[in-house]
């Protein structure tokens, strides 16, 4: 048979479009694969020992790291913990997974933790501009709260789950103690109630909302938590 001169354009066109489609197709599927890999490594649960130096925050353009905010899951999680224990002595995983207040007490708890650590953070920026410092007396209480904060941690072994150091806890708790202190003083100037800056206060919330900060979710709610410093 005798192929004519547009037959073979023909041909020549098809087998192209046919490649072009192919090439096509395989670079949908490898966006895809990459898309699923994304977001199965995002919705993976990180072990907070092991990823200490992720940035889970930002405040006024500081990097605040899961290590900053190891003090506040320890002492959430031991609140809640002892509610829990409280609720079912046995079974106490399952006031973890209650549902109050349109909200699961697990996210409730990581919520407050990082929620206080932004709002001491703030304070403790705002008390370094304002030269505020704790006094002999206040330094004599603050030495006494890490010591037995520290050993509490130690005694359950919660130090090792975490992945910190004493040196992590007691800075953390020394820039909280200046928070409070700054804190307690912006309240007075400012003719507030005392606690009215607290951390889930209406009169905070206003202050936060002049200020630049983010919260990183792809870290800090892909941490377990209730079940970093016990386990259920």
């Amino acid at each position: 048979m005798k192929i004519t001169f547009g037959n073979r354009i023909k041909k020549f066109s098809y087998k192209n479009n046919r490649f072009l489609i192919t090439i096509i197709l395989a670079f949908v599927l490898g966006l895809l694969l990459l898309y699923s890999k994304i977001n199965f490594n995002n919705k993976r649960l990180l072990v907070y020992s092991k990823n200490l130096d992720e940035i889970c925050a930002v405040v006024d353009g500081d990097d605040l790291t899961l290590r900053n905010f190891a003090f506040y899951v320890a002492y959430e999680e031991a609140e809640v913990e002892e509610k829990a224990k409280v609720y079912d002595s046995k079974h106490p995983e399952n006031y973890w997974k209650m549902h109050t207040n349109g909200q699961f007490i697990k996210y409730a708890a990581r919520n407050a933790a990082i929620d206080m650590g932004v709002h001491d953070y703030y304070f403790y920026k705002k008390a370094l501009k304002d030269k505020v410092k704790l006094t002999n007396e206040e330094k004599k209480i603050l030495k006494n709260n890490q010591l037995d904060f520290w050993e509490d941690l130690k005694d359950r072994g919660a130090d090792k789950l975490l992945g910190i150091k004493k040196q992590d806890i007691y800075d953390t708790m020394e820039k909280m103690a200046i928070a409070q202190k700054e804190q307690y003083i912006c309240e007075q100037l400012d003719g507030m109630e005392e606690g009215d800056y607290d951390f889930n206060q209406d009169a905070y919330k206003e202050l936060l909302e002049k200020k630049d900060y983010k919260i990183v979710k792809g870290v800090w709610t892909r941490i377990d938590f209730g079940n970093i410093t016990f386990k259920h």
